[in-house]
């Protein structure tokens, strides 16, 4: 499919062609979570300065990347999880 422009800079018609295919060009970013029981002492190493371990109700508003967003996202599946498991007979 061909469309016929004037170039800005000399004037001279110029044709701009378009893939007549609809093509979408998107990015998109999958997160893992794995969920887990740990034990023994958290430690900072070479990947973090320092460690702390938070409850949901006090996590810091200024995490890193979107973690923030990991994080909120887990814990509405978390309290879906919970409700079904409550629901459950038994």
């Amino acid at each position: 499919m061909s469309e016929y422009l004037i170039c800005p800079r000399c004037g001279q018609e110029i044709a701009r062609r378009r893939n007549p295919v609809p093509t979408v060009d998107i990015i998109i970013t999958i997160t893992t979570v794995f969920v887990g029981l740990g034990g023994g002492v958290p430690q900072a190493a070479d990947d973090a300065r320092e460690v702390a371990v938070f409850p949901p109700e006090a996590l810091p508003r200024d995490l890193a990347f979107d973690h923030g967003r990991i994080l909120a996202d887990y814990l509405a599946v978390r309290q879906e999880w919970r409700a079904r498991a409550a629901a459950l007979p038994g």
